[in-house]
């Protein structure tokens, strides 16, 4: 009897571990998700959610600006309604998972499926790392900033899944749109996962489409204005989306009675959150930046890993720099695009990760995997946080 190699050993571990990790999380988020709905209310409440706001927004009829809503008030007016909604919720999530997956199966297309799949776990089970609490920073133990994974909010689970295949998608097309000209499906795959996303989150769309358009210039440059039309073509797939985006503009700031307006300021919008933001915003990026340290050379020759990072710093200049007035100083809605650009730079990071390994640099990848196990560590504790309905900060 043949013995298995030290590869198919791995794989085989990594196979266990995906169906535990799967069947553990399935059961865990559907009680998160559940008592979200039937604790929404109640004294001892979960906080940080925002289901019951969603679900009375699809029934008003009013705010549509979302899929979601109108989904959850369909499902709210079943029998046992937060049932339902908490199983939607997790396929999402698992969706989500299964996006991760393939995305990461594309960058790495020589490994093997199940090692991809905890890679894909393991990207979706990050949390910023905790500051230790010191009085002068905030005025509580504030557990993370930017964050890619994210469960109080059901308009970015819905988003999450679309907006991940249109960066596969993307990469896709990236290879060799510049010579070759698309295929309507490549268009029609990436126009179309753009407006899903944007269709459950406004938002989305502005930071990606702006990242977008830095590439079709440096590319265009690159091959001195040839192919014209490659560019055009390429370019439109962000017109479906960006149009819904304009009705979504309209349909928010119409029902939005408290007067809001846009402003560009300063760390404006992450003060209106926590006191000092600057230490847990770097605390949010602690293993993307140790991977970056061992791995810079790469934002020259891996064009993929170098619109990661492009696509962060625009995102994370729109939440830096811009905030509106009243009432919606403090709902964050220019840090969306952030949160999920970060999962992005962490999914790369992680293929660079298994690119440490397959090169033997023992020192690098010590230090980036215990930066990416503090980040897990820290998702653990957040998770066993929120599962109790205790405030997550």
């Amino acid at each position: 009897m043949n013995k298995l190699s030290q590869r198919q050993k791995t794989a085989r571990a990594c196979m266990i571990a995906t169906i535990v990790f799967a069947l553990a999380y399935t059961a865990v988020f559907l009680l998160i998700f559940y008592r979200q709905y039937y604790w929404e209310n109640r004294a001892a409440g979960f906080y940080m959610s925002d289901t019951h706001a969603h679900i009375k927004f699809g029934q008003s009829g009013q705010s549509l600006y979302s899929l979601m809503y109108l989904t959850l008030g369909l499902l709210d007016r079943l029998p046992m309604g937060g049932v339902w909604i908490a199983a939607f919720l997790v396929i999402l999530l698992l969706f989500g998972i299964l996006a991760t997956k393939m995305l990461l199966q594309y960058l790495l297309p020589k490994q093997n499926k199940w090692v991809v799949w905890i890679y894909a776990f393991l990207c979706n089970m990050v949390f910023p790392i905790t500051m230790a609490y010191v009085p002068y920073f905030g005025d509580f133990r504030y557990k993370g900033m930017l964050n890619f994974n994210i469960y109080h909010n059901s308009t970015y689970i819905g988003m999450k899944p679309f907006a991940l295949l249109a960066v596969l998608f993307l990469f896709r097309i990236l290879k060799t749109y510049a010579e070759q000209r698309m295929s309507w499906k490549d268009w029609v795959g990436l126009a179309g996962m753009m407006l899903a996303a944007t269709a459950f989150k406004p938002n989305f769309i502005v930071g990606f489409a702006v990242a977008i358009l830095v590439v079709l210039i440096v590319d265009f440059i690159r091959v001195r204005g040839k192919h014209f039309l490659n560019f055009v073509i390429m370019g439109s797939t962000v017109l479906p989306g960006f149009f819904l985006t304009l009705y979504q503009r309209a349909a928010l700031y119409e029902a939005d009675s408290a007067g809001s307006q846009l402003k560009i300021g300063f760390l404006t919008a992450l003060r209106a959150v926590v006191k000092h933001p600057e230490i847990p915003l770097l605390l949010s990026f602690v293993f993307p930046l140790v991977v970056l340290a061992f791995c810079i050379k790469d934002l020259k020759s891996d064009k993929f890993y170098r619109f990661a990072w492009l696509h962060m710093l625009i995102n994370l200049a729109m939440t830096v720099m811009l905030y509106e007035t009243g009432a919606r100083l403090r709902h964050g809605n220019f840090f969306w695009g952030s949160y999920f650009a970060i999962g992005v730079v962490f999914i790369l990071s992680v293929v660079k990760l298994d690119e440490l390994i397959e090169k033997k640099r023992m020192g690098a990848l010590t230090v980036s995997s215990m930066a990416l196990g503090a980040h897990v560590l820290c998702w653990v504790n957040y998770v066993c946080t929120i599962i109790k309905g205790a405030k997550p900060f």
